[in-house]
């Protein structure tokens, strides 16, 4: 075998080696560092797992708050709120849990309303008890007369705080199964009194809460803040009656809001600190009516009782509710716009700063038309809707979507004139009332298009001082076959201008039309009426800016058709028609 020859070691052959050594030894670092999902930038701060937000606002449009329920992606938020952001969201709302009456079996395993084991609860285990095994065991070792009336249970996204347990004895948390769950025991007779004396033998209420081990509500406002957004957090929903399920049970109304108290205790120490923490949602929904007696419905009275818990607990934070109408004749209860005005006002009797009504169009319980359209068959999309089928507007609904925010807004004016003052939004649906190929598996509902959004905005826009919509998760972010997500859709058509009022105003000794609406700049409008011989009338008419998203145009007509119509069409600097025109009876 020939000897190997070896190069002479010189010392620039030294150097070399040692920049390949330690050039080595920097890649191995940083691959480990990139497999790891964390590491440190080049200033030698720790990266951001989900990436840094994007917060440019590139397509404002009408909508700018989106209802946003976890998604099980550890980003999730952060790219929904960007998704929102981008299209002009500054307004997150999230439901809160439901709490619910439940059984246990035999073996001391909490049961689903089906009747079969409540997997969410598996893993509640204490020293080898299921957690309903050892409450009783903590009773009784309290005192021998002590029992468990009633169980109560509530799934929550992220559960409470470490700070929550006001009784050291008969509170617990426990961390089992990657979970946490919270064990709260409260006398039946005195809810809110807590359990920290267990001696006096008595029947208590036990209440378990099955949570997660990441807080995503307090990660949700740690994106809000930076995205500069605000963020109404879920209230705890209320036990319903078995057969009534759109009224409180009563009966376990004080358990309740003894929970929900603890809910806004813990949400006053775990989300006080965040700029964008700017109120709660009232998750239990009413449908507006004109109650004979508003004082005595146990719907109002818990929002009362609750609302006032807010007002102690989160001084300065806003209560958000988003009630509901029906318009449908053929229902059996049909509720008019006059109703909607005294139920606005209870609504308000309950300490709401904010109200707004769901529209009822993705549900099928409102329609989007104008009061000359009653004659017109409905959208086919409404036909599957119980106590619609095929027939026309007027033989459907009661009125129009607008007539209804329009009584609305007459309720908000008389009690701010009376010094009660609320704001008022619009929830308008964004989905269909079938699933037609469902967008989401939490829901039975479809999405809907922007078209119908724009027709939505414009028959609530000039009522309210802001829009919201249901949800962003699955019907704003699914395709269902369609080349492109409604967010998507209205990212790319977000400059179609969008009219939302015109009333008569007079200036300048000319008469005229006020326009108010979105994106109207440079706007070209062109009016349509009849004239008092039938005859269809066009004109074209320029538009004077009046900021605010605000038009004048001279219109001083006269010999109009009697107790006729002007359709107000727009076209923007950007050459796109509004995709509904506006109708005013002059």
């Amino acid at each position: 075998m020939l000897p190997r020859r070896t190069a002479p070691i010189t010392a620039g052959r030294v150097l070399a080696l040692s920049a390949v050594f330690w050039t080595a030894v920097v890649a191995v670092l940083m691959l480990v560092g990139g497999l790891s999902g964390a590491g440190e930038d080049d200033h030698g701060t720790r990266r951001d797992p989900c990436g840094a937000p994007d917060t440019k606002v590139t397509a404002p449009y009408a909508v700018t708050g989106y209802w946003l329920f976890p998604d099980g992606d550890r980003c999730g938020a952060r790219k929904a709120l960007q998704g929102m952001h981008r299209i002009g969201g500054d307004t997150v709302i999230t439901s809160g849990p439901e709490l619910q009456v439940r059984q246990v079996d035999l073996q001391g395993r909490l049961l689903r309303q089906d009747g079969t084991p409540d997997p969410d609860f598996r893993d509640c285990v204490q020293r080898g008890r299921t957690c309903y095994q050892a409450a009783l065991d903590t009773l009784r070792a309290g005192s021998a007369g002590n029992s468990i009336a009633q169980v109560y249970a509530m799934a929550s996204r992220d559960g409470l705080g470490d700070a929550a347990l006001r009784c050291a004895r008969s509170d617990a948390r426990i961390v089992a199964g990657g979970r946490i769950y919270h064990r709260l025991l409260l006398p039946v007779a005195d809810p809110a009194s807590g359990a920290c004396d267990l001696s006096a033998g008595r029947p208590y209420a036990l209440v378990l809460i099955a949570g997660s081990a990441d807080d995503w509500t307090a990660g949700l406002l740690g994106d809000a803040d930076r995205f500069g957004m605000k963020v109404y957090a879920g209230l705890p929903s209320f036990p319903t009656q078995p057969r009534r399920s759109w009224n409180v049970d009563v009966a376990h109304r004080d358990v309740a809001l003894a929970v929900n108290r603890v809910v806004l205790e813990d949400y006053a120490r775990r989300l006080r600190g965040h700029p964008s923490f700017a109120g709660v949602y009232q998750t239990f929904e009413v449908r507006l009516r004109d109650w004979p007696n508003p004082g005595q419905d146990p719907n109002l009275q818990t929002y009362t009782a609750q609302h006032a818990a807010v007002r102690e607990l989160l001084p300065g934070r806003k209560i958000l509710v988003s009630p509901y109408w029906d318009a449908r004749r053929r229902t059996g209860d049909p509720t008019g716009p006059a109703a909607i005005e005294k139920g606005v006002e209870a609504v308000a009797g309950t300490g709401a700063d904010i109200i707004a009504p769901q529209d009822g169009r993705g549900t099928g319980k409102g329609a989007l038309y104008w009061e000359h359209e009653a004659g017109k068959p409905v959208d086919p999309r409404l036909k599957p809707v119980p106590g619609v089928g095929e027939s026309t507007y007027g033989q459907a609904y009661l009125a129009p979507t607008g007539a209804y925010y329009a009584a609305a807004a007459r309720a908000r004016d008389a009690l701010a004139r009376a010094g009660r003052p609320f704001e008022l939004w619009a929830n308008i649906e964004g989905f269909e009332p079938t699933a037609a190929g469902g967008c989401a598996a939490d829901t039975a509902r479809g999405r809907t298009d922007k078209v119908r959004l724009d027709r939505a905005v414009t028959a609530a826009g000039g009522a309210v001082g802001k829009i919201v919509s249901f949800k962003w998760n699955g019907l704003f972010t699914c395709r269902e076959g369609r080349p492109a997500t409604l967010s998507e859709e209205i990212a790319a058509d977000w400059d179609r201008p969008i009219l939302t009022g015109a009333v008569r105003h007079r200036e300048g000794g000319r008469d005229g039309l006020l326009l108010s609406g979105h994106r109207l700049e440079g706007a070209g409008v062109t009016l349509t009426w009849y004239d008092d011989h039938w005859t269809q009338q066009n004109r074209i008419v320029r538009a004077e800016p009046r900021g605010g998203g605000r038009l004048w145009v001279p219109f001083g007509v006269t010999g109009l058709a009697p107790r006729f119509w002007i359709h107000v069409d727009v076209v923007n600097a950007t050459g796109k028609i509004a995709s509904n025109p506006y109708s005013l009876r002059y």
